[in-house]
Formats: C-alpha cells, structure tokens, sequence
C-alpha cells in the first residue's frame, strides 16, 4: 500500500489568506468611500489571480476525489 506524502503548504494557504484580506480590504475601503469597484487594469488582474488562487486547490480535490476511487498519488 502507498504511504500518503506529507504535503505542506503552509506557504499557499498563507498567501491566500493574505490575498483574501487585502482583497477584502480593498473592497470594503471603496465602498466607504464611496467608490466605483473594479476600475483600474490592475484590480481585474487581482481578481483573476485571486480566481486561479482559488480554483487551483478546487481542481486538486476534483482531482483526487473525482472518481470511484479516491487517488492519493501525488
């Protein structure tokens, strides 16, 4: 039987989490002020990135737990 990698992502998860407050941040910050979101070049770009951040680890669970059988071979 194959032994589960130990898989450490502690790196991804905390860029995500940052990625999350700063975006929130962000948010939040216009709508004080009362501000049009999503104006600029460089927030659609956060947004797609936050987007692909998200999906990435969604993709990997469909991976894994997709089929029949569950594949542990990372």
């Amino acid at each position: 039987m194959l032994k589960r990698k130990q898989v450490t992502d502690f790196k991804a998860r905390m860029a995500l989490l940052l990625l999350s407050a700063g975006g929130s941040a962000a948010y939040m910050g216009k709508t004080a002020f009362g501000k049009d979101h999503f104006t600029s070049t460089h927030s659609w770009l956060a947004l797609a990135t936050a987007t692909v951040a998200t999906l990435n680890p969604l993709g990997g669970l469909a991976t894994t737990f997709g089929g029949k059988k569950t594949s542990w071979q990372w």
